[in-house]
């Protein structure tokens, strides 16, 4: 018969230290697609709010969810005004519908040459189909979500790239 060996005490401790390392990287791994799928998840969802309160004329709510570079762009008061006037009477439309596409992690970004650049920033394709006096039309736009203190924001690049 056979006799069985006994495992070397190094070598059992090798294969356990293994198995340590190989979960853990795929617990590491695991939690960065979850964390990576909800970042995107909530830079879209910010995208998704602002076009809704757009869409009902809600101007003030939607200014709410600006980024702070944004805000100081856009006094609330000017937003609003601004933001009506062009949907209402100059398109002469009521209201729109809206689609959005898939967030795209663009890393560093600025709103414009001036500005700080923001990390860990996404990038949306939002489609706004209007109904109009003059017929219907779409406006495309890239829209960039980042977190600010937690709290998702919305930013444009409202300056021409060179």
């Amino acid at each position: 018969m056979w006799r069985r060996r006994r495992m070397q005490p190094w070598l059992r401790l090798m294969g356990l230290a293994a198995v340590v390392v190989f979960v853990g990287w795929l617990t590491i791994g695991g939690l960065r697609a979850v964390t990576s799928q909800g970042s995107a998840d909530g830079a879209a969802q910010v995208v998704e709010q602002f076009y809704e309160l757009e869409q009902s004329g809600d101007f003030g709510s939607s200014w709410e969810l600006f980024h702070p570079v944004m805000q100081e762009h856009f006094t609330k008061d000017k937003y609003i005004q601004q933001r009506a006037h062009i949907l209402m009477q100059d398109f002469q439309s009521k209201t729109f519908e809206f689609s959005i596409g898939s967030p795209k992690p663009v890393g560093e970004f600025r709103a414009t040459q001036a500005s700080e650049p923001l990390q860990d920033v996404y990038k949306i394709e939002v489609t706004q189909s209007f109904h109009s006096l003059y017929g219907p039309f779409e406006l495309v736009q890239d829209c960039y979500a980042v977190k600010v203190d937690g709290k998702w924001t919305l930013l444009w690049q409202w300056e021409a790239k060179e």
